[in-house]
């Protein structure tokens, strides 16, 4: 390669570091193994690693053809080479969540104001929806019911049409038959007590319909090495055909909230589509940054915490699902 060439790889590098939106550089080259050594990929990296503070690698499209020597070199030279042009992706954006860490929330701010004791010893759907409840997090109105008489009495106060969900402590209670849907008057409401009753138990719960929006899951697993960890996805049906989530760790804002809904196919849909309205995505925002500070102070406690789905309105987002494991 000619000197000229040499000075226009080197001098586009530091062109871009000059630019005080960029934070990084990724120089994307095949290091190959040349008939005849040519160091211009080298040189330029070197010469953008000397002149700018920012972070500069070079990722190496090829990994099964790195040229090991021109590897081995640029790292000694404190020049960082990535092997793979995916892999090497995935660092730079892992270099940038790193830094978009040091905005994180102070600890001392909050959304909420946790009541002493309100994780503790909750089991079952009911006790995990009043718990989201106390941290702020919009739930369904909703009542335990235990005869004919309480059903219809808390499903007058509710106002049709209502859901009507066992209150028997299963993890799953849509595959046995455990919810009633879009449930309008009294004598379907009757005739759906009856059927939960004697195939689960007279123990239910009357839950008012909450309006069609956008699902999201809403997930926390105490990980052995970082400890409370957040997953943000789509919810409902959704969560297992996209299968796709973001992982976060607590405390999140309502600014990285909406970011890591950027992230997911699913927050296409919160923009509006064939239609339906937008959904009001700082409402979202809310309950995400809600539930991560309610996901550390369970660190300890709980296991896992599972909110699915929480159903993203144009007015609100409200958790209509939610099931808390101890430790």
């Amino acid at each position: 390669m000619s000197k000229a060439a040499r000075s226009v790889f080197a001098e586009s590098l530091l062109a871009l570091a000059d630019d005080p939106l960029i934070g990084a550089i990724a120089f994307c080259v095949d290091l190959t193994s040349e008939e005849v050594p040519d160091d211009a990929y080298s040189h330029a990296a070197f010469a953008a690693a000397g002149g700018t503070e920012k972070p500069v690698a070079v990722i190496a499209n090829m990994t099964t053809t790195i040229d090991p020597s021109q590897a081995a070199r640029l790292r000694a030279g404190g020049v960082v080479v990535l092997e793979g042009t995916e892999t090497g992706l995935r660092a730079m954006g892992h270099l940038i969540d790193h830094h978009q860490r040091g905005s994180w929330p102070p600890l001392d701010t909050r959304l909420s104001a946790p009541v002493p004791g309100l994780i503790e010893g909750r089991n079952g759907e009911v006790s995990a929806l009043g718990v989201l409840a106390g941290y702020g997090i919009p739930i369904p109105s909703m009542e335990t019911v235990h005869d004919e008489k309480a059903l219809l009495a808390a499903a007058g106060v509710i106002g049709y049409p209502v859901v009507l969900k066992t209150a028997a402590s299963l993890d799953h209670k849509t595959e046995v038959g455990g919810v009633k849907h879009d449930i309008e008057d009294e004598a379907g409401l009757v005739a759906a007590y009856h059927d939960l009753a004697a195939r689960l138990g007279p123990r239910a719960m009357v839950a008012e319909k909450v309006s069609a929006g956008v699902e999201i899951g809403l997930g926390m697993i105490t990980d052995e090495q970082f400890g409370p960890v957040i997953l943000v996805s789509a919810g409902g049906t959704l969560i297992e055909v996209m299968a796709e989530r973001v992982a976060l760790l607590p405390r999140v804002d309502r600014a990285m909230a909406r970011r890591a809904l950027a992230r997911l196919r699913v927050g296409a849909l919160l923009g509006g589509s064939r239609g339906a309205p937008p959904a009001n995505i700082d409402a979202l925002a809310d309950v995400i940054a809600r539930f991560s500070e309610l996901a550390a102070d369970a660190a300890g406690i709980l296991a896992s915490i599972d909110v699915n789905p929480v159903i993203a309105g144009p007015e609100r987002s409200v958790a209509v699902d939610a099931l808390m494991k101890a430790r």
